[in-house]
């Protein structure tokens, strides 16, 4: 099985940062499956390419700052940030020129020859929505445990 991580890291390089969705067909598999795509979005690279256009749409400079990776078996864990500054549509919302920030957690799952066949992703989509304005701003806790959590942890937000 070919390594992994540099797999992943070249995806991320080389089709979503530099927004190259004519080399999708050389990470996604034919059978590949998006756990986060909108319904009726193709499986296979075609459906790859789809939604990062839509993406693209909406964030002509969406990156991906991959700040960890954690490979066990065919699964490539992928937790970093994902920036972007929102100049077109993007979920319905209208092109607010406002910067994105939000922190993501992606999993890739491999087929034996290296391409990707599955995604999943856990994103702070709230967090993502209060920078567009399209959610209110959140609301100071009155709860002092999260703050005491968080002094103890460091690096959680």
């Amino acid at each position: 099985m070919p390594d992994l991580k540099a797999r992943t890291q070249a995806f991320w390089t080389e089709v979503f940062n530099e927004h190259d969705v004519s080399a999708a067909g050389g990470f996604f598999a034919a059978g590949f499956v998006n756990r986060n795509a909108r319904p009726g979005t193709p499986t296979g690279p075609e459906g790859a390419r789809q939604v990062f256009s839509r993406l693209w749409a909406g964030c002509s400079d969406m990156h991906f700052d991959l700040q960890e990776m954690v490979a066990e078996g065919d699964k490539v864990v992928c937790i970093g940030v994902m920036t972007g500054t929102h100049d077109g549509p993007f979920h319905g919302i209208p092109a607010t020129h406002r910067s994105t920030a939000a922190r993501h957690i992606h999993v890739l799952t491999f087929d034996e020859t290296g391409l990707i066949t599955e995604h999943l992703a856990v994103r702070d989509d709230v967090t993502i929505f209060r920078q567009l304005g399209a959610l209110p701003p959140a609301l100071a806790s009155t709860d002092p445990a999260p703050a005491a959590r968080n002094q103890s942890a460091p690096g959680v937000a």
